[in-house]
């Protein structure tokens, strides 16, 4: 049995499979999901896992070329938007 890391092991399985230009989104309860895209629910009430929780295990687990921010973000969470965008600054993400 694993101990560390992400425990999920559906999203530990998405994660070891991603390739170069591969995508994965975290999002929150409201995302809506096309029909034919993989969706892992790691939902066990509203707001857990926070985004910051399954942000943090998944930057461990992966390396990332590009991250997309949803536009939205910069005027309805202002903290988020800088935090992340300093995270892509600091990991030298486009």
């Amino acid at each position: 049995m694993k101990k560390i890391g992400c425990l999920n092991s559906e999203l530990s399985y998405v994660i070891s499979k991603l390739g170069h230009f591969d995508t994965l989104t975290i999002g929150d309860c409201g995302l809506p999901v096309p029909k034919g895209v993989q969706r892992i629910d790691l939902a066990v009430t509203y707001g857990v896992p926070s985004f910051d929780d399954v942000f943090k295990v998944v930057d461990a687990e992966a390396k990332f070329q590009k991250v997309t921010i949803a536009s939205e973000a910069k005027e309805a969470n202002p903290a988020f938007y800088q935090n992340l965008h300093e995270w892509v600054k600091l990991n030298g993400v486009m």
